[in-house]
């Protein structure tokens, strides 16, 4: 037979009188067609009525060249009777997907969309039927010039399994229906809410009514806003204000598997839209976890089950181990990590197991085994609703029923109630420990004896704003003595309780971070290992929590994957927001995500403070790059493109090093060539100076200005021409001029290691090439002179409270770089960096090879130093206590055995350094001229 093309399994019946008819009444069909017809006839009295019924289409269905499923659709949209013939052909195409089903030709999904498929269908047909019917009676006098849904502004959604096209046997369809209540005017509002109700009422009887000729689809419109309260049909305006205020977790969860079924197609997928941020969160959201389960836990009191003794009338949907839980597992991880990875946004069941996997967000072999498992209960649960078709998800409480299931199966039944018995047990183990992870012991004794005071710290607690709930704290008892146990067990247990005391305090809202450490107790560990070790990480945590989400992600402990693809990354998250600002601050979201994960790697010695500082550097530039896309492209709709070449964004300091620490500030310049344009073309035109000025700012304000998420770094445009009385923006000529003419001895210095971050090629070639020739613009004796009393200057306006600075002061970090771009300057080389630049001093012979291995040592020291000091506290490292961990960790990266050791090296090594760097300078001179 040409329509089933493969029967690798068929329905077992012991009914010789349904066989005999069944051959009698399709006698040119060979043996095994005859035997699935009869065996699916033998297993369901539903099934055997609908082939007596429909003996000749069968016939004609199973032997013509032609789709029946095509051949059904044709046949509605040509009868003048839709009622009846909507329901002929649901008859018909639920025997065609038993066949093909019960044959093995169609696998779940085969089934599911095909059924799918009729139910969005007759939806449309319904909805159009019902517009027609009811504009034809002239009941609404506001409807009388419109024709169609679309005109009225009436679209409906199909929800839950329709959704997803994951439809059963004898599914009801979930819709939800609304209308445009923003174009309505308000004199019209009511009678156009009163048509709107009453043409979904029309849908809802044309599909659900019971007539001779049965029924299409039972119909549910309670997953509606307060459905209660508001009617089958409400406004879209009205609907929207609702989930934005009241919105539930089962809400966001019920929007996944939304999609369009009929009516204005465009104002459902505005609807949609508009909903994406309530569905779809910004940062991992582990609080849906507690409301999954407390569904779940409601379910399961309703059916009265706590433990699977028995399958005897146990609910293959809603029971325990059943395809709720599997479908609850799966979606409260997409509304977890759905709004960080858009991969995860996708309606069907099965699809988002597999897509989870690969993200690593839940194991290969949960998402095979809950697959498996979740294909099975859905074919018996087909089976259970297809005997009678009958809403049914419950098993039968006799042996007679199961053989029935059995038989459907080609099983014997013992072996098929094991099956089951199985598949529910395992879902259970697999998803239980997700929702309800076991609950840690409470140690006896949390810390040593004589630690009285603790305890009134503790007792604080219940007072900070992030307890101040009773859903926060019910979450925190559950894991405060895990977290105190960990506390009581770090190398200074009183440092770390004081340090989670200031964290907690510091903590606007409790109930996410809670919920994340409920669910993934294993971040615990490295929690304390933070607010242990570095109080700049806790503090800055306190008012982040969100940057934990990344930690979860599956490549948190990842290589560094490099600038190129860290812009690629980026882009990708700017290009997935709709406005400017959420572009703004989702830039900001990832920015801090890496900036944390940064400051954890080095803090677990996963990498070198060395490798930490190339991985800030390379962090901004990626950053600044495509912030500058933004930027340009958002200021150019108004002000229209760039006039002239445009403009460069210049780092200039650490940035053009490409060597940052956790708080640098980041040193920018920008030069523009207007080449001669006097004003822009956009809507509105602006003098190009100005254009270019405000063009700097809003780059600054992107950078750090104060928005919802915090900025990462602020930005310091001293460094341009004529500093802060300089224009923010300078126009290439004046550039030269003043860089030709004006400059000191230290602009100069400073440009040796401009980095060119952004802008057009070819202003960038000429702005490099200029800066290189710079090189040769004095002489030797100048440059030297000049830094000579700059450096004077530099050490008499420093205060005693720089003493200990890293940075400030001879033989420190400043005095070694500003000393390595003399070395850079004089040799002409097209290098940069401290360490070429120290070497250049030696090809000149200014220092001698032992003294180049000194500066070098001393300036990588200080810089890991700094680096370290940077992570470990908020204050001057030299000033503050950091505790047994931040202590070993300096120590350690610092080869001294002790604070005092340190500081003592510290002192030995900048002495030494300023010497040989005052060997290298002339005298400074009291009168001279730095220019």
């Amino acid at each position: 037979m040409l329509q089933i093309k493969n029967i690798s399994n068929s329905p077992v019946t012991e009914d010789e009188t349904i066989i005999y008819e069944i051959r009698s009444l399709f006698p040119d069909f060979d043996k095994r067609l005859q035997d699935l017809i009869a065996g699916m006839s033998g297993c369901s009295p539903f099934l055997y009525g609908l082939v007596k019924k429909e003996i000749n289409w069968i016939k004609n269905a199973l032997t013509s060249t032609i789709n029946p499923e095509a051949e059904i659709i044709s046949e509605v949209l040509q009868s003048s009777d839709v009622t009846k013939s909507l329901r002929i052909a649901k008859g018909r195409i639920a025997l065609w997907t038993a066949l093909q089903d019960l044959s093995g030709n169609w696998q779940l999904e085969d089934v599911s969309k095909c059924l799918s498929d009729f139910a969005d269908f007759s939806v449309k047909v319904a909805l159009k039927t019902a517009i027609e019917s009811i504009i034809a009676e002239r009941r609404f006098s506001k409807l009388k010039n419109y024709n169609d849904a679309a005109q009225i502004g009436i679209f409906i959604l199909a929800m839950g399994k329709l959704g997803a096209r994951e439809l059963n046997y004898s599914s009801d369809i979930d819709l939800v229906c609304f209308f445009d209540d923003e174009k309505v005017a308000e004199k019209d509002f009511f009678e156009t809410r009163k048509a709107a109700i009453a043409v979904i009422k029309g849908v809802t009887k044309i599909l659900s009514e019971t007539t001779e000729h049965g029924y299409v689809f039972r119909t549910d419109l309670r997953l509606r806003p307060d459905p209660s309260v508001n009617p089958v049909c409400i406004g879209f305006e009205a609907a929207e204000k609702y989930y934005e205020a009241l919105g539930r977790t089962w809400e966001r969860a019920a929007y996944i598997k939304a999609r369009y079924c009929a009516g204005s197609k465009s104002l459902a997928v505005k609807f949609l839209a508009a909903l994406y941020p309530f569905v779809w969160r910004k940062y991992l959201d582990f609080a849906a976890i507690e409301d999954a389960h407390s569904i779940r836990i409601r379910y399961q009191r309703k059916i009265e089950l706590k433990t699977i003794s028995s399958i005897l009338g146990h609910d293959v949907k809603l029971g325990l181990g059943g395809i709720r839980d599997i479908e609850f597992f799966t979606q409260t991880r997409q509304l977890i990590v759905g709004g960080r990875d858009p991969d995860l946004q996708v309606p069907e069941t099965l699809v988002a197991l597999v897509k989870l996997a690969e993200k690593g967000w839940v194991s290969t072999d949960t998402s095979k085994r809950l697959a498996e498992h979740y294909r099975f209960l859905r074919k018996v649960e087909h089976l259970l609703q297809m005997v009678n078709d009958a809403q049914t998800h419950t098993l039968p409480q006799t042996d007679d029923g199961f053989l029935r299931l059995a038989n459907f199966m080609m099983l014997d039944r013992t072996v098929f109630k094991e099956k089951i018995i199985n598949a529910l047990k395992s879902v259970h183990d697999l998803t239980e420990s997700f929702f309800n992870p076991e609950e840690g012991s409470i140690p006896k004794t949390v810390f040593p004896e004589g630690k009285t005071y603790r305890q009134d710290l503790i007792s604080r607690w219940p007072s900070y704003p992030a307890l101040r709930t009773a859903r926060a704290e019910a979450l925190f008892l559950k894991i405060q003595p895990i977290i105190l146990e960990k506390l009581s067990n770090a190398v200074d247990a009183d440092r770390a309780l004081i340090s989670f005391d200031k964290f907690l305090s510091l903590l606007p809202a409790g109930v996410q971070l809670f919920s994340l450490f409920n669910t993934n107790r294993q971040l615990i560990d490295l929690f304390i290992d933070i607010i242990s070790s570095s109080d700049a990480l806790s503090e800055y945590l306190s008012g982040n929590v969100q940057v934990l989400d990344a930690v979860i992600g599956g490549s948190f402990w990842s290589q560094w994957p490099g600038e190129k693809s860290l812009s690629q990354d980026l882009a990708n998250t700017i290009a997935r927001e709709q406005d400017y600002e959420s572009q703004l601050n989702a830039s900001r979201r990832w920015g801090k995500e890496w900036h944390f994960r940064i400051g954890v790697h080095l803090l677990r010695g996963v990498i070198t403070p060395k490798m930490a500082t190339g991985q800030y550097g390379e962090l901004a530039l990626a950053t600044l790059k495509e912030l500058w896309c933004l930027v340009n492209k958002q200021f150019a709709k108004k002000y229209g493109p760039s006039p002239g070449r445009g403009a460069v964004l210049i780092g200039l300091g650490s940035l053009g090093r490409k060597r940052l620490h956790s708080k640098s500030d980041l040193d920018l310049i920008l030069i523009y060539d207007a080449a001669g344009v006097e004003a822009s073309s956009g809507e509105k035109c602006i003098d190009s100076k100005t254009y270019y000025a405000r063009l700097t700012k809003s780059m600054v304000a992107a950078i750090g200005a104060p928005m919802t998420e915090i900025s990462l770094f602020q930005v310091d445009m001293r460094l341009r021409p004529s500093g802060n009385q300089g224009p923010v923006a300078t126009s290439w000529e004046a550039f030269k001029h003043y860089q030709i003419s004006e400059a000191w001895v230290w602009e100069h210095l400073a440009l040796v290691n401009a980095t060119i971050i952004a802008g057009p090629k070819g202003l960038q070639k000429d702005v490099s090439k200029f800066c290189e020739s710079l090189k040769t613009l004095r002489p030797d004796e100048k440059v030297m002179s000049g830094l000579s009393i700059m450096r004077k200057r530099l050490y008499a306006s420093q205060s005693m409270n720089e003493n200990w600075s890293l940075k400030l002061g001879q033989g420190k970090l400043q005095d070694i770089e500003l000393v390595s771009q003399m070395g850079i300057i004089l040799t002409n080389e097209r290098v940069s960096g401290v360490h070429s630049g120290l070497t250049a001093l030696f090809k000149l012979k200014k220092i001698c090879a032992e003294d180049l291995k000194y500066l070098i040592n001393t300036y990588d020291m200080l810089t890991d130093v700094q680096i370290l000091s940077k992570l470990l506290s908020n204050e001057n490292i030299l000033d503050s206590e950091l505790g047994a961990n931040g202590e070993e960790l300096l120590l350690q990266h610092t080869d001294t055995q002790s604070l005092p050791l340190f500081f003592e090296k510290i002192r030995e090594m900048t002495t030494k350094s300023a010497k040989i760097i005052s060997n290298i300078l002339p005298n400074p001179k009291e009168v001279y001229d730095e220019r």
